[in-house]
């Protein structure tokens, strides 16, 4: 013989076990009401029945009000998948303690000492970069920000090294920079950046390549200048043009990987000269051979800074907690 189940029993059972589930007391005081509210018995049921269907319909009523609370305790979990969904926001990363800002003549002429260095205003976005011993700052200012390499601190400059770039500052004919920049309003998202660069004249232009910076999905474009550049004005083609009047020229044949991605709106471009033959600015200095394998021990630390990036969103009003000493 088979004791049938007792349905108060088995929903305060229920009831317990879902508060012991840490289900939120709100949560439970709901259902308890409810059932205490239900009739066990509804209105057009006959009063005189065997004991045993009183008994079922007792059971099948509490069944029921329990696929009540089933259904209560669904709606109140968190949506996952399928439209309206219900998503924690993504933390916001936070600017590391020990992060140094990053300062355009800091330390004048030297080495940075090694280290997180954080890029921020007058840049547009904050960002920062771990930087190994032989690095030294370019420039930090409200359309570029960049550190070059060090090493055998060349006379001219090495022009080798890792850049930020913000703003229409593009050449729209790199042979030809006298003729003035691309209009900002080609330029203002990722996608107008990849098509702006995907048309610049004077470059063999690989395939767009889906890659990730600092955790940001971006588009990876190597721009290879073309062998008849180097009859055009400045013996190459002419990328940009930074806020003090400098040209960067890419050498004939020279191939240089761009890096886009949008950081909160703001379409930013990651220049990294990830070549082993000296750079133009070498080969500019007097009795200057360029030199096939100058930068090839380079290449590792600049592609580590590569993989170090990592990005907090544009620029607040508020100054950077601390800056590089002298």
């Amino acid at each position: 013989m088979s004791a049938r189940p007792n349905p108060d029993h088995a929903i305060t059972q229920w009831l317990r076990d879902e508060a012991d589930a840490g289900a939120p007391d709100r949560l439970i005081a709901a259902v308890r009401t409810q059932l205490e509210s239900t009739d066990q018995r509804p209105a057009w049921w006959p009063a005189r029945r065997f004991q045993s269907m009183n008994t079922t319909a007792r059971f099948l009523s509490a069944a029921a009000a329990v696929a009540v609370v089933a259904a209560i305790v669904v709606l109140a979990l968190p949506r996952v998948g399928g439209q309206g969904v219900q998503t924690s926001p993504s933390p916001v990363p936070t600017v590391p303690a020990s992060a140094v800002r990053l300062m355009l003549g800091a330390p004048p002429g030297g080495d940075l000492p090694p280290g997180t260095y954080l890029i921020d205003d007058p840049f547009p976005i904050r960002a920062t970069i771990t930087v190994p011993a032989g690095w030294t700052t370019y420039t930090v200012d409200a359309r570029t920000a960049g550190i070059l390499v060090n090493h055998a601190k060349p006379v001219n400059g090495s022009g080798w090294g890792l850049f930020f770039l913000a703003g229409p500052h593009f050449y729209a004919d790199p042979c030809r920079p006298g003729s003035g920049t691309v209009a900002a309003s080609t330029v203002a998202t990722a996608a107008d950046v990849v098509a702006t660069l995907r048309s610049l004249p004077s470059f063999d232009v690989g395939a767009p390549v889906a890659v990730t910076v600092g955790g940001r999905p971006a588009t990876l474009l190597t721009l290879t200048a073309k062998a008849d550049t180097g009859g055009c004005s400045n013996a190459g083609a002419t990328v940009w043009k930074t806020s003090d009047g400098t040209d960067y020229v890419v050498p004939p044949g020279e191939a240089t990987p761009f890096r886009v991605v949008d950081v909160d709106g703001q379409p930013i471009v990651i220049l990294a000269t990830d070549f082993p033959q000296s750079s133009g600015w070498e080969n500019q200095a007097p009795g200057a051979t360029p030199n096939p394998t100058a930068h090839s021990a380079d290449q590792v630390e600049l592609r580590q800074i590569l993989d170090s990036i990592q990005f907090y969103g544009r620029t607040p009003a508020s100054p950077a907690p601390s800056q590089a000493a002298p």
